[in-house]
């Protein structure tokens, strides 16, 4: 009944230990079929619990709902997804889409009291040692793993909308990426050398997670295989190995995805850490000698920001509570915050703008703030009262009252 609603929300990727975490969604559905809905729900799961939890959003009115997932202990990664049950029960509007199907597409993920301990993202740093494109035992005649500016492939060129493989990565202000190789142009065909007779593989270097209390990963994605003569039959495949012998799988789907997609999990849910443990991506194109149909999907990756990170020691997580040097000005203010915080060495950043109750109103836009001193955050939305500024990052959190007038 509900095939054509669908939800709106900002991913929250990282929370503070202990915190109870905020979500919003927006519901886009024509009047017309709102009397269909039963409610909007939020599932979420912990760390490698095959189990979801379904949590009822409020609606909160306007067409926006509200949930928490109660606060987690530091070192804990959460799924989760959202979903639109009518009077049948039947869940559409699943955001992120296909994350509820039985071969399932990514969820969201938090880290909750991480730190960023090292990056790879093809760009400014390269923490994570030298990463291997191309094993000998590969045999993908052509679409092998590279390093390289990412040139996209659209079924109908210059049309986004038909995209196949990324025409950019994912880093912000970045250039660079790992793509199983580029097409030959814009303008070039669908499948002009995409992956094609066998498997590539993009391999990390033997990383030592010995010192580490509780080391995770996370990395972004994109990954395709629903176009061409046999869609949707290959696989995507993340594996990790502390021996280099024994692979256990991370990710193993046929599910694809036109668009960039974060994954995290921590070591400890696959493998024992200890100092030989590594990472690989495979991109695969099926060779069914015999059978009709054989080689014909259309295989596009490439993956971007690959992050190490490690929980926040119990003794630092009150350091790193108010070492921002956050401040706001005007205060009251009517239709613009100025925001002053230092910003330096820090990797990632979020803003969020909660009210009195906890729940978060705003996630102002961090584009091009990294290194910054000073930000905006337009009020011109803002009813008159009272909110709260926090501004979390990888290196801590800082968070300040402010008012709005009228």
């Amino acid at each position: 009944l509900l095939s054509s609603a669908e939800l709106l929300h900002d991913a929250v990727e990282n929370a503070p230990a202990v915190a109870a975490i905020e979500l919003d969604a927006q519901l886009v559905l024509d009047l017309d079929f709102l009397s269909y809905v039963d409610e909007v729900r939020l599932f979420y799961r912990i760390n490698n619990d095959p189990n979801w939890t379904m949590v009822p959003m409020m609606d909160m009115g306007g067409n926006d709902y509200h949930a928490t997932i109660p606060g987690q202990p530091v070192g804990t990664v959460i799924a989760y997804y959202m979903g639109l049950a009518d009077n049948f029960q039947q869940i559409s509007g699943v955001l992120p889409i296909g994350a509820a199907q039985p071969d399932p597409n990514l969820p969201n993920f938090i880290l909750v009291g991480y730190t960023l301990e090292a990056t790879e993202d093809g760009d400014n740093f390269s923490e994570l040692g030298n990463w291997q494109t191309g094993l000998p035992a590969d045999n993908a005649v052509t679409g092998q793993w590279t390093y390289a500016f990412p040139v996209g492939s659209f079924s109908t060129p210059g049309d986004p909308a038909t995209v196949v493989q990324p025409y950019f990565q994912h880093t912000q202000n970045g250039e660079f990426c790992y793509v199983t190789a580029n097409a030959n142009g814009e303008q070039a065909p669908i499948g002009d050398d995409d992956v094609d007779g066998g498997t590539t593989t993009f391999q990390s270097a033997v990383l030592d997670l010995t010192a580490y209390d509780n080391p995770t990963f996370s990395y972004w994605r994109w990954y395709t295989n629903n176009a061409g003569a046999n869609p949707n039959a290959d696989w995507w495949q993340v594996a990790i190995s502390n021996d280099g012998t024994t692979w256990v799988p991370v990710e193993n789907t046929t599910t694809t995805d036109r668009s960039w997609r974060r994954m995290a999990f921590r070591v400890q849910d696959y493998v024992t850490p200890n100092a030989t443990v590594q990472i690989r991506f495979n991109a695969s194109d099926s060779i069914r000698i015999g059978q009709d149909l054989d080689g014909g999907s259309l295989i596009e990756a490439a993956v971007d920001d690959i992050q190490l990170w490690d929980e926040m020691e119990e003794n630092s997580i009150a350091e790193n509570e108010q070492d921002l040097g956050l401040r706001v000005y005007p205060d009251p203010a009517m239709d613009m915050l100025n925001v002053r915080v230092d910003l330096d060495a820090v990797r990632t950043v979020e803003v969020r703008v909660l009210d009195l109750a906890g729940r978060t109103v705003d996630r102002p836009s961090t584009a091009n703030t990294i290194g910054q001193e000073r930000m905006t955050v337009d009020l011109s939305a803002y009813s008159a009262g009272s909110y709260i500024l926090q501004v979390i990052t990888d290196r801590g959190r800082d968070e300040l009252r402010f008012s709005v007038v009228r």
